[in-house]
């Protein structure tokens, strides 16, 4: 089972870096609240 982060915990294990995030929860305004980092890098293209 993969680890549901906050976006406050993802911002600060992966700073700088391009995140693909599945399972989230988002508030009513449509932020991000939390999620399941599946893919992460510092290149853009490393998410896909």
């Amino acid at each position: 089972m993969k680890n549901n982060l906050t976006w406050s915990e993802m911002k600060s294990k992966y700073p700088d870096e391009w995140l693909l995030i599945v399972d989230f929860e988002t508030d009513e305004s449509g932020h991000l609240v939390r999620g399941v980092v599946e893919r992460h890098s510092r290149s853009k293209d490393g998410c896909v």
